[in-house]
């Protein structure tokens, strides 16, 4: 017998989404916090590292672009580069899994807790990745025959001159590598595109039907069969609609910030405060987004993944249940919000002692020598401001620009 369709309007669904958010936004709210809070830590420690490993192979504390490349080219660098993609994938996986653990734990009727969402994510982590790393592999090999052809052209189109002749000029080899560049991007993303809507379905069934990855891949790879179109328009168009809200807001942020930086520019003592304050409120703006983001892109999943399972005839989860005062308590969560103060009094805190910080750093030092002459001197090459900047020294040339554009050497 052929399996039924029952697509939900997109008014019903987003509304069931927007629903689950609000009914489950305390528990998402105390993961994130937690999880971004973990992350941050160790993302200070690896870069507080990773520049620890540039400083020694470069022999300097100042580290130029330059440097970067020339380290990443190396197998230390590839091998930094390789843990920095596997860390961001390793983050991804754990904060989708564990907004969508929270999510089934509630429907099952079950208490939510920190051990259960962490005994969750280390029993699923290690299937999870090595799913993932297959996943990327593949993704390499589609990657590789575009490669070639970038470096191709490349050689083809943009190897006569250097780049910056190029990108000054724009002759007509430059519009062509721009545009075959463009087309194996877009061929690209599109591969990337259509294995996210055909694996989409993969946590979920983890999570709900206790299978193991590789069954639970092939599962969503039958359950999407037939449903691509409407699935690919909803995740697809909920992730472009999230580039889009992100760049509006954060580029709102950026207008607002620099006008309130030019308005008291002068005022030193409200400027170090508001520097800190907006890049207090910066980091917050962003948290918020990604929450909001991930958050609503896990439950729209499942939203999907319920759907396909009624069209199917497949048993799975009922829709999310309204709370009651029984689920409520069962959240376990009313009870961290009364540690409140103590955050908002830690977070001033911090606040103080970063303005604090800041402001004895603006001293101005004892003695400042300055000697200037005038003529046209010989620039240094960027080889040899290289070496210099290598050895510590008390004397730094500096080069202004008058607003005729004529150059003075100082």
């Amino acid at each position: 017998m052929a399996a039924r369709s029952f697509p939900e309007p997109l008014i019903s669904l987003a509304s069931g989404v927007l629903g689950d958010f609000r009914r489950l936004f305390v528990p998402l709210a105390w993961f994130e916090l937690v999880f971004k809070g973990v992350v941050a830590l160790l993302g200070f420690a690896g870069g507080a590292g990773l520049l620890a490993i540039l400083m020694q192979s470069t022999g300097t504390s100042a580290v130029t672009n330059t440097d970067i490349v020339e380290f990443l080219l190396t197998p230390v660098g590839v091998l930094v580069v390789a843990v920095l993609g596997l860390s961001t994938l390793l983050a991804a996986v754990l904060e989708h899994l564990g907004v969508m653990a929270i999510a089934a734990q509630f429907q099952r009727g079950q208490k939510i807790h920190a051990l259960g969402i962490t005994r969750i994510l280390v029993s699923l982590l290690l299937p999870l990745l090595r799913l993932h790393a297959a996943g990327l592999a593949l993704l390499a090999l589609t990657a590789a025959p575009l490669a070639l052809l970038v470096g191709l052209t490349y050689a083809a189109l943009l190897s006569a001159d250097d780049i910056n002749y190029y990108l000054a000029n724009r002759p007509p080899s430059f519009i062509a590598a721009v545009i075959i560049g463009g087309l194996l991007g877009a061929i690209f993303l599109v591969v990337i595109a259509y294995s996210y809507v055909r694996t989409v379905l993969v946590f979920p069934i983890i999570l709900y039907e206790d299978q193991p990855a590789w069954p639970a891949l092939r599962e969503s790879l039958n359950r999407t069969r037939g449903a691509f179109r409407r699935l690919g328009t909803i995740l697809l168009g909920w992730q472009i609609a999230g580039v889009v809200l992100s760049t509006a807001l954060v580029s709102g942020f950026a207008v607002i910030a620099e006008f309130l930086l030019h308005a008291i520019a002068a005022r030193f003592w409200v400027l170090v405060p508001l520097v800190a304050l907006l890049l207090a409120l910066h980091a917050i703006l962003l948290a918020a987004l990604t929450f909001l983001l991930v958050a609503t892109h896990c439950l729209l999943i499942l939203r999907l993944y319920r759907e396909r399972n009624l069209a199917l005839g497949v048993v799975g989860p009922e829709s999310v249940p309204m709370l009651t005062d029984q689920s409520r308590d069962a959240l376990e969560m009313p009870s961290l919000l009364r540690y409140w103060k103590l955050g908002a009094l830690a977070s001033l805190a911090v606040f103080v002692g970063l303005c604090i910080s800041v402001s004895q750093r603006f001293g101005t030092p004892g003695n400042v020598i300055v000697t200037a002459h005038r003529g046209d001197s010989p620039r240094l090459s960027p080889k040899t401001a290289r070496a210099r900047s290598r050895r510590p020294s008390r004397w730094a040339p500096i080069t202004p620009r008058s607003t005729s554009r004529r150059p003075l050497t100082a």
